[in-house]
Formats: C-alpha cells, sequence, structure tokens
C-alpha cells in the first residue's frame, strides 16, 4: 500500500508540475464514461468494484477481543468500508490522470483499391515475375 501512496504523489506532482506524458492534466473527465462504452463493459467493472471490498465483515469476529464490542465493531466496519472506498477511488481517478492514454483522432480506414477484371492473374503474374 505505501508504494501505491508514493506512485501516486509522484503522478500528481507531475501532473501538477506540467511534466507529465502527453500533456495531460488533472480534469474531471475521469468520471465521464467514454462514447461507445458497451454496457457489458461498466458491469464487469463493476463486480470487480464490489468484490474490492470482500472481507470487511471480518471485523465482526473479533467480538470476544475488544472492550466494548456492541460500538466498537460498527465502527470498525463503518470506518474500513469508507477509509477502502475513499482509497479505491482515488487510486482509480489518480492513475486515471496519469497513466490514461491520450485521446486519439477516430482512424480513418485507407481508401479501398478497386480490382480488375484480371484481378487473380495479375497479382500471380506479379508475384511470378511473368
Amino acid at each position: 500500500m505505501t508504494l501505491i501512496l508514493i506512485l501516486m504523489v509522484v503522478i500528481v506532482v507531475k501532473l501538477i508540475g506540467g511534466s507529465a506524458p502527453h500533456h495531460q492534466s488533472i480534469t474531471l473527465d475521469a468520471f465521464k464514461i467514454p462514447a461507445g462504452t458497451k454496457f457489458s463493459a461498466v458491469a464487469s467493472t463493476s463486480v470487480f468494484g464490489f468484490l474490492s471490498f470482500a472481507g470487511f465483515e471480518g471485523a465482526a469476529s473479533l467480538g470476544e477481543e475488544t472492550d466494548n464490542p456492541r460500538r466498537e465493531i460498527p465502527r470498525a466496519i463503518r470506518t474500513a468500508v469508507l477509509a477502502s472506498g475513499v482509497f479505491y477511488i482515488l487510486c482509480i481517478l489518480v492513475q486515471t490522470w496519469g497513466l490514461a492514454p491520450p485521446p486519439r483522432a477516430p482512424r480513418r480506414l485507407p481508401p479501398r483499391r478497386r480490382r480488375s477484371a484480371t484481378w487473380p492473374r495479375a497479382t500471380w503474374d506479379r508475384r511470378c515475375r511473368i
């Protein structure tokens, strides 16, 4: 986790300093879903987000170890969920700012070549140098 925090600080410093690759900057565009994104892509990434919170309920089994379990266990679960949620959102946001590829212009397809009536034979002749 320390390495992730260091990487996040380095990315933010580079963005603020203006030395980020592809001249990227800090914007709120990271929260926009790109045009053409399918629902299946959003659904599959949502599953990853939900599963990232798995395990926080493990604090409930520590009720025997605490002095005041009725107060401390709900507080521990609440703190774990909020802290990990903020951490995940900040990680995703900073990585999107610093590591996302630059926007590209739409790719144009090359024009189609017209084939002559003798296309297969002409191609074979050129390959064989007849």
